[in-house]
């Protein structure tokens, strides 16, 4: 897990002290990276910070029907939507305007 963090292969952030590792990114079954998760966190690394990453997950979507990508890829588990893909690709448009 440590190689996860250090690598930003997984999404994790800081908060009052404690490292926070959100469960949505795990397969519940045996607690490996989702792909799916790791495919948008790689996307996004290059142009957000930890907590700008975690919120961005968090916040609704307009490209996911005001879903937030979490829930998105929640509801089909290791299954990378297309539509979380297109808002994490127009993400580094938005950020470095």
């Amino acid at each position: 897990m440590a190689a996860w963090i250090i690598e930003r292969k997984v999404l994790s952030f800081e908060w009052q002290a404690d490292l926070w590792l959100p469960l949505f990114q795990f397969n519940r079954a045996d607690m490996t990276p989702s792909p799916a998760t790791q495919q948008v966190v790689r996307t996004l690394n290059p142009v957000l910070g930890p907590w700008a990453l975690a919120a961005w997950f968090a916040r609704p979507h307009v490209l996911l029907d005001n879903r937030s990508p979490a829930d998105t890829l929640g509801a089909t588990p290791g299954v990378c939507s297309p539509a979380v893909m297109r808002a994490a690709r127009a993400m580094p448009a938005i950020a470095l305007a």
